[in-house]
């Protein structure tokens, strides 16, 4: 794979890099980020789990009580 000049500043800057691969949203990491991720979340972990687990984790810390909906859209400019 070669990166543009862009694309190579913005991962030695931020670590990540945004792309798509066939219509597929990725992200290109370096080696040093996914290490320190891969050892939170493990290496044995499936897609089904970790979503499980993020869901189980938003539910325990109270994210799906009434009136929590107001965060979905936190940030997002809202109608005047």
């Amino acid at each position: 794979m070669t990166l543009t000049n862009e694309q190579r500043s913005v991962i030695l800057a931020k670590g990540k890099l945004p792309i798509t691969v066939d219509g597929v949203d990725c992200v290109l990491v370096r080696t040093d980020v996914f290490n320190r991720l891969s050892s939170l979340l493990g290496e044995d972990w499936t897609h089904e789990e970790i979503r499980q687990a993020l869901s189980r984790s938003a539910t325990e810390n109270g994210w799906d009580e009434p009136g929590m909906e107001a965060y979905d859209t936190y940030g997002e400019p809202q109608p005047q």
